[in-house]
């Protein structure tokens, strides 16, 4: 992946922020090992995480007031 585009999701009324890897500066998590992204895409400080492998691969975490609203976001953003 070479960008995430959220610029357009963010102008959404009531989202309050979007989250991308870049914004995450511990940017890893397991259960005993540290071995998973949080958020896969540019910006990761995990090597490999600035690559998204599949379809469930996390990449951004949208806030907003409702889940309508941050669905809504959710297929503004770009890939």
């Amino acid at each position: 992946m070479e960008s995430v585009g959220i610029k357009e999701a963010l102008r959404v009324d009531k989202v309050l922020s979007i989250l991308t890897a870049k914004d995450v500066p511990i940017n890893e998590y397991g259960l005993e090992i540290l071995d998973q992204p949080v958020l896969c895409g540019p910006g990761s400080n995990k090597p490999g995480a600035d690559r998204v492998r599949f379809i469930g691969d996390q990449i951004a975490l949208i806030i907003a007031e409702t889940a309508k609203i941050a669905s809504h976001a959710r297929d503004l953003i770009h890939v």
